[in-house]
């Protein structure tokens, strides 16, 4: 069997000596006369120093166990089949395609050199590779952090954006019914002012004719006291007819009464015209009442619309950090 790898074979103080710098056991005689037992030992080295795998995982290999029902029974050929399943794979690996179980069972000098020199120029390009490799792996660690970093401060944003889609929809109804209420509120705003410019033009009205009446009331107190002066005149004057004068001063006297009369109906009508005046600026302090919080409630929805749009902001700046987040990954 040949191998299809590319790699120098190297003599046999070489092997020996890079074996040594790995603190593996080795002999001469070793490469000469190679038994199971030893290359064994060289696997289980080669296993662990450049692949991380002790022998308690190739006993634990959950894929083959659940392929037996008496794992217990197939310990040793489960280790053995997990050894060489490994064993293949870091010989692959570092240029070495054709291993099988013969390699492990039953070792050639001539394959185990050929094994070993594979394995040993992987082992010394590694070392002279290695400042290289362990600055790209600081610099995957700091990036796999930070990818850590970024993750949980993504979670945390998410956490937030789920908190507040939650807020937003327990807070749905309560926006709808504000806007319902204001709806409402506005239509009665409409109404409110309607019957306020009504009420404005009744009051001008009904003050303007409460002048009137002031005015009417006015001059007929000066026309009873016209009406009396001249009373007073008469009876100095005329004393010669006491029929004639009586019958004067009983017209004058009705007069008088049908003015007084008609100067307590005016007087009522004022009254009920300033207790209507009083009214109407009552309504009209009620109305701008109802406008004032009118006012409130728009601003409370205004405010509301605003928080809103800062949500909505902040939920377009955690998508955009998102897709940060998976350009970095």
């Amino acid at each position: 069997m040949q191998s299809s790898g590319f790699y120098p074979m190297l003599k046999s103080q070489d092997i020996l000596d890079v074996m040594r710098q790995m603190e593996i056991p080795i002999m001469e005689e070793d490469l000469e006369k190679p038994t199971p037992q030893r290359v064994q030992i060289w696997y289980e080295a080669f296993l662990y120093i450049l692949k991380g795998i002790s022998l308690d995982q190739l006993g634990n290999d959950i894929e083959l166990l659940d392929l037996t029902d008496y794992p217990e029974s197939h310990s040793d050929d489960i280790f053995l089949m997990s050894f060489y399943q490994n064993m293949s794979i870091l010989l692959q690996q570092v240029g070495v395609d054709d291993f099988s179980l013969r390699d492990m069972l039953n070792p050639e000098p001539g394959r185990v050199r050929r094994i070993l020199s594979g394995v040993c120029n992987f082992a010394m390009f590694r070392d002279d590779r290695m400042p290289v490799l362990e600055k790209y792996t600081v610099q995957a660690d700091e990036q796999a952090q930070r990818l850590e970093s970024l993750q949980t401060e993504l979670e945390q944003t998410m956490s937030r954006i789920e908190a507040i889609r939650a807020q937003r929809a327990r807070e749905v109804p309560e926006v709808k019914s504000l806007q319902e209420s204001n709806r409402v509120l506005f239509d009665e705003l409409k109404a409110l002012k309607t019957s306020q410019t009504a009420l404005v033009d009744a009051t001008t009205t009904m003050k303007t004719e409460k002048e009137e009446l002031q005015d009417t009331i006015g001059s007929i107190k000066y026309a009873i006291a016209g009406l009396q002066d001249e009373l007073a005149l008469l009876r100095a004057r005329v004393v010669h007819s006491p029929e004639k004068i009586q019958q004067a001063i009983t017209e004058l006297t009705e007069n008088i009464a049908n003015s007084r009369q008609l100067v307590t109906t005016n007087e009522e009508s004022s009254r009920h015209l300033a207790y209507k005046v009083e009214m109407l600026e009552e309504i009209a302090n009620d109305i701008r009442s109802c406008i004032q919080q009118m006012a409130e409630a728009e601003e409370i929805v205004r405010q509301h619309e605003d928080e809103l749009r800062q949500q909505a902001k902040e939920r377009e700046n955690v998508d955009q950090e998102s897709t940060n987040i998976r350009n970095l990954s």
